[in-house]
């Protein structure tokens, strides 16, 4: 019983015109992976680094944990699942307004 199959010509042409094609996905997809896999214990420091300095007493971190839930200044923040970008315009939002709200003080205060 034979089990190879024979390749027509036109076959064999598509082949050597996609294999550079495949080799570029294939190098492509191991530079991706070595990539990330680079990336995420400096992502994992930059949450802690979030977490710690984002300005709330009382943060819940044992377990591993990273979260706080200051409904006064910001609401539920996950540091450890949201993404990156939910919790950086969080913090953002949060600053702005405590400026705001600074300034207006400093308003009503002035003679």
């Amino acid at each position: 019983m034979n089990t190879f199959r024979r390749w027509t010509i036109g076959e064999i042409a598509a082949l050597k015109q996609s294999l550079p094609d495949a080799l570029r996905f294939v190098e492509w997809s191991v530079h991706e992976a070595a990539l990330a896999q680079a990336v995420q214990p400096l992502e994992r420091k930059y949450r802690m680094l979030l977490w710690k300095s984002h300005g709330c007493q009382g943060l819940y971190g044992d377990d591993g944990e990273m979260q706080c839930a200051n409904a006064k200044r910001h609401g539920l923040l996950d540091f450890k699942r949201m993404s990156l970008e939910v919790l950086e315009n969080a913090l953002f939002e949060m600053r702005v307004r405590e400026v705001s709200e600074a300034q207006q003080a400093i308003r009503e205060a002035a003679p």
